[in-house]
């Protein structure tokens, strides 16, 4: 009965599409929204970093070196906020909500170095909370977002439910049994309450996306398929550099940004030679300087980001334990974290 519940409840719906690779975007939302489609509801720490990449991509946000070279182990890069971002664009709440968070609360209205973020939560846990609050806010604007879309069926489980009544009748029944003939029967109560309390944990975790969001999603799926393996692909002709970093905002919610970046630096020729490179945002920043790799900017600010995450954890957690006298956990991203998990997509310098 197990089987009949994923095939009624469980098994996602058949797509048209069945295809191994998918070569452009499959749409145009938001990496953070494709995220809560792509990984089940959840939004993961690459999405904040991808978010980032995707305002500095639609200049929103400008890359500054501020003199600083990218072999340094840390170079304090600078965020500043175009007064002037494009009318015709419109900033989803989670998006806007990330320029207020950085710019306005850990910046100084009008721009914010990466030290000035990784430094903010640390040591002062007012601060610290903030941080952690505003990574909430992040959190639960994209799964709004997301929402909006129907990626998922409002899936009715009293059907599903109703097969746990088998179980239990069998329990029952094992029990009447015992009563008459006196027999051992504690491997099977245990057996029986197993498996009742399986099927609800079961059934209660169900979740499953609608026929529109599954075809989205194989979409996806075959995308980052593509992504994985262009770089073995002869026939395919490398597009720009617009492209490319409009491409990268996803690969890092997918959490393969270094697997992209380290074939880009198989296929593509002399950066300066590619269609766009006046126009990079963040790829070809700090191209000039000694020691440049590709995409490093954007493993940075990665970095910054895990960094500051993990000071919010450890003021929060230190304040709770000097509070109470005891080695708790503090709250905010302790724990795990207020993305809802994540981690790779990203190698260290």
């Amino acid at each position: 009965f197990v089987y009949r519940i994923y095939q009624k409840y469980d098994k996602e719906h058949k797509s048209a599409f069945d295809l191994q690779y998918y070569r452009e975007l499959p749409q145009d939302y938001s990496p953070a929204e494709m995220s809560y489609l792509y990984h089940f509801k959840r939004i993961n720490n690459e999405d904040l970093t991808a978010t980032i990449l995707d305002l500095i991509r639609r200049k929103y946000l400008v890359l500054d070196t501020l003199g600083e070279r990218v072999t340094e182990k840390n170079p304090n890069f600078k965020l500043i906020k175009n007064p002037n971002p494009d009318p015709n664009d419109t900033l989803l709440p989670h998006e806007a909500h990330v320029l207020k968070w950085f710019i306005d609360i850990v910046g100084d209205g009008s721009e914010v170095t990466l030290r000035q973020i990784e430094e903010y939560p640390k040591g002062n846990v007012t601060k610290a909370k903030t941080f952690d609050q505003n990574a909430k806010d992040f959190v639960r604007l994209a799964k709004l977002a997301g929402e909006k879309h129907d990626f998922f069926d409002d899936v009715n489980k009293s059907g599903a439910y109703s097969y746990v009544i088998i179980p239990i009748v069998y329990l029952f029944i094992t029990l009447f049994v015992k009563n008459i003939y006196n027999i051992t029967i504690g491997f099977t109560v245990v057996t029986c309450l197993a498996i009742i309390f399986g099927l609800i944990l079961y059934i209660a975790n169900i979740k499953r996306r609608s026929v529109n969001g599954n075809e989205d999603y194989v979409r996806w799926r075959a995308f980052k398929n593509f992504l994985e393996d262009f770089g073995r692909m002869e026939d395919y002709p490398m597009p720009g550099i617009v492209i490319w970093e409009h491409y990268l905002v996803y690969a890092t919610s997918l959490k393969i940004a270094d697997k992209v970046m380290e074939q880009l630096e198989v296929r593509l020729p002399s950066i300066e030679e590619v269609e766009g490179f006046n126009q990079s945002t963040f790829i070809g920043f700090g191209y000039r300087y000694y020691g440049f790799r590709l995409g490093y900017t954007f493993g940075r600010i990665n970095s910054t980001i895990n960094t500051a995450r993990m000071n919010s954890v450890k003021t929060i957690t230190s304040h709770t334990a000097s509070s109470v006298g005891l080695g708790g956990r503090g709250g905010g991203f302790g724990g795990g974290s207020s993305f809802g998990g994540g981690g790779g997509g990203f190698r260290g310098r």
